[in-house]
C-alpha cells in the first residue's frame, strides 16, 4: 500500500517489481548518471511554511497504520524543541544513533547533535547485551531507550561495570517506573529525561527531576489542557483527557477525514492520553483505553504495572496487565509477568500483596516467557490477552534489539 501511493521507487536490482514505477539502481545506471555533464546545482525552490517535506507513517496514537504530511512549519517547531531540550550539553558529548529508528527521530537527533557540535556514533542491528560495551568504547553521553529497553540494558551490565561519568538516557513511549529510574541512576545514567511526545504532535512535555512526582515541564511553545468527557476544561489536579495545540501539530491523516476529525477538534490535538495538570507541569497517567474500572474507580494499568515492577524487584524482567471479564461480566485483573525464575513463588507472593494494598481483590498471575509488544515497544494488549488465556500456545518473538533506540 505504501509503495503504491508514491510516484517512483528507487531500489536495488533484487527488489520485487510491483504496480509502481521502479528504477533499478544498477552499476550501469550509476555510471550513466555520473557520466552526464555537470550543470551545477539546481536552483533552490522557494521555501514556504506550508511546504510538505515528508510523509510520516505512524501507528502509535491510533493503533492502525496511518500517514500524514509533515509541513515545514511543523518540522521547524519540532526541531526548535530538540534544540531547547539539549541546549546545555557540551560539544564533546557523543550521541549514539541507529538508523533503524524512525526517520523523524533519527533526523532530529542528528540535527541537534550537529547543531551543538557533538559527535554522532552510528550503530545498526544492536542487541541490548552489546550496548554497555558500546557505551564504554565510544564514551557515549546521550542515548534514547524505551523503558523496556532500559530494563534490558540494566540486566545486561557486565561484572565490574563502571558507571559512566556523564550519560543522559532519554526515554520515550511510556513513563519510567520509579524503581527503574532509581536502578538506572544508580548504575548507568546521571540523568534520565522522560519525553512525552507523539508522531502527530512532536514533544509535549519533558520530565527530568527525579523528585517531580511524575510531573514534567510543558514545552514553551505548547499549550495543554485537561478536559472531561464533554471537552470541558477541568481544574488543576483533576485527571482527564489531554489535549494540546501548537504550530507543530499535524493537520490530519491522509485519506481518513473521520479519524482526523476525532483527533483534531477546535484547533486542539487529542492524544488519547489521560493526565493531570499543575500549572505548566503535566503528569501523564496513561492511555484512555488502558484503564480498568474496579468498584467504580478507574485505575491506570500502567500504575498497576509499576507496582508489580517495584514489588517484584530485580527478579521481574517485564510485566503486562489487562482486565478480562469473567462469566458474570465483571472485570478481573490478569497479570503476565516475566521473571528470572530464581525464586518465583516468593516473587509472586510479594506482587499479589502489593497489588492488594493498592486495589483489594483477586488477581490472576501467569508466568510468560515474554510480554508481547508492538514495534514501538508498547504492550500489545490484544496479544497479551491471548497469551494470558492460552499461555501454553504463546510463542514469543525473537528479541528485536535496538530497533527504536538512538
Amino acid at each position: 500500500m505504501l509503495l503504491g501511493s508514491v510516484d517512483l521507487v528507487l531500489a536495488e536490482p533484487h527488489f520485487p517489481m510491483g504496480g509502481w514505477a521502479t528504477r533499478a539502481i544498477t552499476a550501469d545506471w550509476v555510471q550513466a548518471v555520473l557520466a552526464r555533464p555537470d550543470d551545477g546545482p539546481a536552483p533552490a525552490a522557494p521555501k514556504h511554511p506550508d511546504d510538505v517535506i515528508r510523509i510520516v507513517r505512524t501507528s502509535g496514537t491510533t493503533g492502525l497504520p496511518k500517514r500524514f504530511p509533515l509541513l515545514r512549519r511543523m518540522s521547524e517547531a519540532r526541531k526548535g524543541r530538540y534544540l531547547w531540550l539539549y541546549r546545555g550539553w557540551p560539544a564533546e558529548t557523543r550521541a549514539l544513533v541507529t538508523f533503524s529508528l524512525s526517520v523523524g527521530l533519527t533526523y532530529t537527533t542528528a540535527m541537534t547533535a550537529l547543531r551543538w557540535g557533538q559527535t554522532l556514533v552510528v550503530a545498526r542491528d544492536l542487541a541490548m547485551a552489546e550496548l554497555p560495551a558500546l557505551i564504554q568504547r565510544h564514551r557515549i553521553g546521550r542515548l534514547a531507550l524505551l523503558p523496556v529497553q532500559l530494563k534490558q540494558v540494566l540486566d545486561h551490565l557486565p561484572p565490574g561495570w563502571t558507571k559512566p561519568d556523564q550519560l543522559e538516557v532519554s526515554s520515550y513511549g511510556a513513563p519510567v517506573a520509579e524503581v527503574l529510574r532509581r536502578a538506572a541512576l544508580g548504575s548507568l545514567a546521571s540523568l534520565i529525561t522522560e519525553i512525552y511526545a507523539s508522531n502527530e504532535f512532536g514533544i509535549v512535555s519533558v520530565t527530568r527531576q527525579p523528585d517531580s512526582g511524575g510531573f514534567g515541564m510543558i514545552c514553551p511553545d505548547v499549550e495543554v489542557e485537561i478536559v472531561d468527557g464533554q471537552d470541558r476544561p477541568v481544574p488543576d489536579g483533576t485527571i482527564g483527557h489531554i489535549r494540546a495545540r501548537s504550530e507543530s501539530a499535524f493537520r490530519g491523516y491522509l485519506g481518513d477525514p473521520t479519524l482526523s476529525r476525532r483527533m483534531l477538534r477546535q484547533g486542539w490535538f487529542y492524544s488519547g492520553d489521560v493526565g493531570v495538570l499543575d500549572g505548566r507541569r503535566l503528569q501523564l497517567v496513561g492511555r484512555s483505553d488502558d484503564q480498568v474500572n474496579l468498584g467504580g474507580v478507574k485505575h491506570p494499568l500502567t500504575r498497576l504495572e509499576a507496582v508489580v515492577q517495584s514489588s517484584g524487584g530485580a527478579e521481574v524482567k517485564d510485566v503486562g496487565i489487562i482486565p478480562i471479564a469473567n462469566a458474570a461480566g465483571i472485570a478481573e485483573i490478569h497479570v503476565g509477568v516475566v521473571t528470572d525464575g530464581s525464586n518465583d513463588r516468593a516473587v509472586l507472593d510479594r506482587i499479589i500483596a502489593a497489588l492488594r494494598v493498592m486495589v483489594p481483590g483477586d488477581y490472576h498471575l501467569v508466568r510468560l516467557p515474554q510480554i508481547p509488544r508492538n514495534e514501538m515497544g508498547k504492550i500489545d494488549r490484544a496479544l497479551l490477552k491471548q497469551a494470558l488465556l492460552e499461555p501454553d500456545g504463546f510463542v514469543p518473538k525473537p528479541e528485536s534489539g535496538s530497533k527504536h533506540m538512538m
